[in-house]
């Protein structure tokens, strides 16, 4: 039949249609998502004739349907629809809820945006997104479930090829931010003919990975010497411990140090952060490290070659206030004990810490006998001595805590990346690498404003000298002896006891080096004059300036904040990295579904409100 008879008699080309006979498509997958939402929004089914580099043949499920579809590959790489001569005659099923054109791809299709902005984004949720785009489908948990997996990876790469560019993205931020430190181990495998995972080690500027980012590392010298460490759960595909170690700057803001995934909390694998830790972020000297029970990191302080050894005086570890209390709320769960414990074990007196310690022997001597065991590496060993410099502030000694008195540093970032922590191991290295430079941009422009009020210290320091300052001015002070720089400093409205004020008096030296030293342990403990030694400052017109620790000082403050992160390109631009192909190990799968919330602990409940009670 010539064209023009074809063109009048037979049917007019579709060429409205989506899918008609020319139709292009730039890939396969966009093909076969275009046809799945498709048929998804007319309730029929697709049966798949035959699928392969070059040819794609579909047709309606309906045996009582003639609708067809062959599509072909160009030269160019594109997909374009070579037949499609029928439409379609059939109807739809009421009975159906799920349908075979709701794959996870056209689910990770439609939530990617809003994974994009909440990637708490639950499953609930999803299915609701999936409603409201199809209404009458309902497609099975399992299909939700992967649809979300594929968007994550559609994000930020997927579980296993993240592992195998890990080497090339660290590679990348390295030469952009000077300083930057990294350690990636992996282990070969016979099994997979590929290199398994091990551990990597990661910090930022003058910081470690193991990783640490230049900037981070560049600000430890500003940086009071303690540290608090922990390490949280990997919450996605593979199982993990991303370890975590932070800083605080004279604000008590987090300055996150180094990060670390490893398998698991272990002697080995907190000897080997730490170890890191020492050689690439803080170097040498004397540093305190808070910390929680974990019986993993009791052996880093007693191992000589580690660089964290009591014993050498290479570092002073501490135990964290909230988890001692958390272990005292599980044998004994009363408000009343857990109250005067934190009360009194934060006093910086040492009659004060002794008369909270002896309230509680006279309501139970049993709890008074456990508490006083924390500490112990043999609990129950009378041979070794009390430990009480290991909890209690009044037995710290001379600056070490410098009155941090809890590993909530590590726990808040914890939290600051609980969501990364549910992400590809790509994915949890940009995250912490942008949460830095968020910090350090908003920082430094909060310490550049103090600096234009003419502040000498930082806003926190300011406001606690202030208060100080004005509780001083009520003292009477009194020379004990001509030369020696010694006083009492008698207060009229000092705490006797709990509940009963008078006058106190406490003895104020001034030594011709270092810090005032006063009877309330105030400047030993924190580094920061008392109200005393303001009175005596007060009255011998001596510059209260001179007796606070330079950390808490202004430009200390802008120093700690003024590194600068710089981008590190696209991955095109990121070196090649020609070593062995590192994939996870897949025995390390997490089996079942994902707990992306924290469990709730003896913490939790501890700190929970009284539940009111009807009447």
């Amino acid at each position: 039949m010539p064209y023009a008879d074809r063109a009048f008699f037979a049917n007019p080309p579709r060429l409205d249609e989506k899918f008609a006979e020319g139709q292009m498509f730039e890939s396969k997958a966009k093909l076969i998502s275009e046809l799945a939402k498709f048929h998804l929004n007319k309730n029929t089914e697709l049966d798949v004739l035959n699928s392969n580099r070059t040819k794609y043949r579909v047709k309606c499920k309906s045996s009582k349907c003639k609708w067809k579809l062959y599509a072909i590959v160009v030269p160019t790489g594109a997909w374009t629809i070579s037949t499609n001569p029928f439409i379609h005659t059939c109807f739809g099923r009421a009975e159906r809820l799920d349908s075979h054109q709701m794959t996870s791809r056209v689910i990770a299709d439609i939530i990617k945006p809003a994974l994009k902005d909440d990637l708490e984004l639950s499953i609930k949720m999803v299915k609701h997104l999936v409603k409201v785009k199809f209404g009458t489908v309902v497609p099975s948990y399992n299909k939700l479930w992967r649809g979300r997996e594929l968007a994550i990876a559609d994000l930020f790469g997927s579980w296993e090829k993240s592992y195998e560019v890990l080497p090339s993205f660290l590679a990348a931020i390295k030469p952009s931010n000077p300083g930057t430190q990294y350690l990636l181990e992996s282990e070969p495998s016979t099994k997979f003919n590929i290199n398994i995972f091990n551990r990597v080690a990661w910090a930022f500027g003058r910081c470690i990975e193991a990783w640490a980012f230049g900037p981070c590392i560049e600000a430890w010298p500003h940086l009071r010497p303690v540290i608090s460490v922990d390490a949280g759960f990997l919450s996605g595909r593979y199982k993990g411990k991303l370890f975590m170690a932070c800083a605080y700057d004279a604000e008590q803001q987090l300055l996150p140090l180094a990060f670390a995934i490893c398998e698991k909390e272990s002697i080995e694998n907190w000897g080997w952060f730490m170890n890191w830790l020492r050689i690439n972020v803080v170097g040498p000297g004397k540093i305190c490290v808070i910390s929680d029970q974990h019986l993993g990191i009791p052996g880093v302080f007693e191992a000589p070659n580690l660089g964290w050894s009591e014993e050498q005086g290479e570092a002073v570890h501490r135990l964290c206030l909230q988890h001692i209390c958390e272990n005292i709320w599980k044998r004994y769960p009363q408000k009343w004990i857990k109250n005067v414990f934190k009360k009194f074990v934060e006093k910086k007196k040492i009659w004060r810490f002794e008369e909270g310690m002896d309230l509680i022997k006279q309501r139970d001597a049993a709890v008074h006998d456990y508490i006083m065991k924390f500490g112990k590496r043999l609990r129950n060993s009378d041979a070794e001595p009390l430990a009480l410099h290991k909890w209690a502030q009044v037995h710290d000694g001379f600056l070490n805590r410098w009155g941090i008195m809890t590993s909530n540093g590590s726990e808040v970032l914890n939290s600051v990346f609980r969501i990364a922590r549910q992400l590809p191991v790509c994915a949890i290295v940009d995250k912490t690498f942008y949460k830095c430079v968020d910090w350090f941009v908003n920082r430094r422009e909060a310490a550049i404003g103090w600096e234009a009020t003419g502040l000498d210290f930082s806003m926190n320091i300011t406001l606690v000298l202030h208060r100080r300052n004005e509780k001083a001015r009520k003292h009477d002070v009194r020379p004990m002896y001509y030369g020696h720089n010694n006083y009492e400093v008698i207060d009229k409205d000092g705490l006797l006891e709990t509940g009963v004020r008078g006058e106190v008096k406490y003895n104020v030296t001034f030594p011709p080096e270092g810090m005032p030293i006063c009877l309330c342990r105030r400047p030993q403990l924190t580094g920061i004059p008392c109200n005393h030694v303001l009175a005596v400052c007060f009255v011998r017109r001596l510059n209260p300036n001179d007796y606070v620790s330079p950390y808490y000082s202004l430009q200390n403050y802008i120093n700690t904040w003024s590194g600068r992160f710089n981008g590190f390109g696209n991955k095109r631009d990121w070196p090649l990295y020609n070593g062995p192909i590192i994939r996870p190990d897949p025995d390390k799968v997490n089996k079942g579904r994902r707990k992306h919330k924290r469990i709730k602990m003896a913490m939790d409940k501890m700190e929970a409100p009284a539940k009111r009670r009807n009447a």
